[in-house]
């Protein structure tokens, strides 16, 4: 390694922004399908959870592991080579936080179980047999306005859950990265 911080450095802050960004994106675009009027929260929002999971399922989970593999490989980098940065408190300091922020983005698919629930009681409101059989049963649905009351308490349950993970773990993931490689250059 070179006597100096390098660009490996930045690569699990940058891993780390893209899953915060994608959680904060996902506000807007879960929150339209709710407040849409005439309402499209039934039916086609169980329909969208589908196609939204098997087109995006690599575009969360990559990120992730990056973060956390990045920050462990640069957290064990300057431990063995304190000389790549600046002086041997900082080394410490740097280290620790990406440390810090590997375990925050490993945290981050702790929370799996917490949203997988709300995740399939919504796609269980799809008549498809394929999905019926991932998700264990159909849900037998009076009408369309059964199925859209359940979808919005399943959604605002997620959203809990996808609020307090963003809060906890996503965006200070990516400030003890910040942290850490920070603490490099100093």
């Amino acid at each position: 390694m070179s006597s100096k911080p390098n660009a490996t450095h930045i690569i699990p802050l940058c891993t780390s922004s893209i899953t915060a960004s994608l959680a904060l994106f996902q506000y807007p675009v879960f929150l339209s399908w709710l407040y849409t009027r005439p309402s499209i929260a039934g039916r086609p929002l169980s329909q969208y959870w589908e196609s939204f999971l098997t087109t995006s399922i690599g575009t969360i989970v990559i990120p992730g592991l990056i973060s956390i593999t990045s920050g462990l490989l640069v957290r064990r980098s300057i431990l063995a080579n304190p000389g790549s940065v600046t002086n041997f408190t900082a080394s410490n300091a740097a280290a620790k936080w990406y440390l810090y922020g590997a375990g925050l983005a490993l945290s981050h698919f702790a929370f799996v179980p917490f949203v997988a629930g709300q995740i399939r009681e919504v796609m269980r409101g799809r008549e498809d047999p394929r999905v019926d059989r991932i998700v264990d049963q159909p849900r037998d649905y009076d009408g369309d306005q059964e199925c859209e009351e359940a979808n919005r308490y399943w959604m605002m349950r997620w959203f809990r859950v996808h609020t307090a993970r963003t809060v906890l773990v996503d965006l200070p993931a990516v400030w003890c990265f910040a942290k850490g490689f920070g603490a490099a250059f100093m």
